[in-house]
């Protein structure tokens, strides 16, 4: 049987796993009625499973081109019937990707890889996107809303009691009226970091107040982290084209380096080494060289996009 999420993604992949536990044939009785239990939850359940069925009926007919003619062994018809489904699935699998990448390329602000971009939105707030971030913007006269689509952005937020600043990234949110802070979404949820004043995190039904020094943010299930001090790590060093590195692991100072890479930088070595320093956002490869001689590792590319340190 399987578990019902009402959450934002979830419930999404959900519908898409219903869709495709039906499709297989292999549904029981008891499956039937945990799916109209969850249907039957709220709304958001029902339309987000009619949508997957709908791309499920639609992705079916690629089933067509793979019919079998009369001359054509069994062998080929189960094999073409096998692509068929697998085309199916992969199409519904990847509709959240494909809708990801189209907000990315249809963002109302972005920043090319290797460089930081400011700019200045409608209000008179200063915006530094880093390498690789997208941004959305919805202002009216009443609220200031903007979306961390992908990256790290540092605010300056222009004064207006009357229309909270809001920033949502993921499932949370980050609220101020006037401000310094960053926002970066992460792999598995979003950090925020407070340079003056302090902001409202939120997620889901918890909310906890940020103030200057310190930094916390949410996962992706919800949970709000413990707020803690930003103490001496310069999180923002970015905006001057630095990546400041203290005493973390050298998996976290790949990640920082590889923002600012046109490739992607795999770590094949040992995982409990602690590294410092300070690099170039701009020569990156030369940090990079830097740092895996520090820990007598070596720089392997493979082609133009793919590079290594291993031991």
């Amino acid at each position: 049987m399987m578990t019902s999420d009402s959450t934002g993604g979830d419930m999404h992949s959900a519908a898409r796993a219903w869709v495709l536990k039906l499709a297989s044939g292999s549904a029981t009785a008891t499956d039937a009625a945990a799916l109209r239990a969850w249907i039957a939850e709220n709304s958001g359940h029902k339309i987000a499973f009619e949508r997957a069925r709908q791309l499920w009926q639609e992705s079916e007919a690629l089933e067509h081109a793979f019919r079998r003619e009369p001359e054509m062994p069994e062998r080929i018809v189960r094999r073409r019937r096998v692509l068929a489904v697998a085309a199916s699935i992969a199409l519904l699998i990847a509709t959240p990707v494909i809708s990801t990448l189209y907000r990315l390329s249809t963002a109302d602000f972005r920043s090319p890889v290797g460089e930081v971009t400011r700019l200045q939105l409608p209000d008179g707030s200063s915006v530094w996107l880093d390498s690789g971030s997208a941004l959305d913007e919805r202002f009216s006269e009443a609220r200031r809303d903007v979306e961390l689509l992908k990256g790290r952005v540092f605010f300056e937020v222009s004064h207006d009691p009357a229309r909270p600043f809001v920033v949502k990234a993921g499932d949370g949110s980050v609220t101020a009226v006037g401000t310094a802070f960053s926002v970066s979404r992460e792999r598995r949820g979003a950090v925020v970091s407070v340079e003056e004043g302090r902001v409202r995190v939120a997620s889901g039904q918890r909310d906890r107040l940020l103030v200057a020094g310190n930094k916390g943010g949410w996962s992706d299930a919800g949970d709000l982290s413990n707020e803690q001090a930003v103490g001496s790590e310069m999180p923002d060093s970015w905006r001057w084209g630095r990546i400041v590195i203290q005493n973390q692991p050298l998996e976290t100072a790949v990640a920082e380096l590889d923002r600012y890479y046109p490739g992607i930088i795999f770590v094949l070595a040992r995982q409990n080494v602690h590294v410092s320093g300070r690099f170039d956002i701009h020569r990156v490869e030369s940090g990079l060289n830097a740092l895996a001689e520090s820990q007598a590792l070596k720089v392997t590319h493979w082609g133009p996009w793919i590079t290594v340190l291993s031991q």
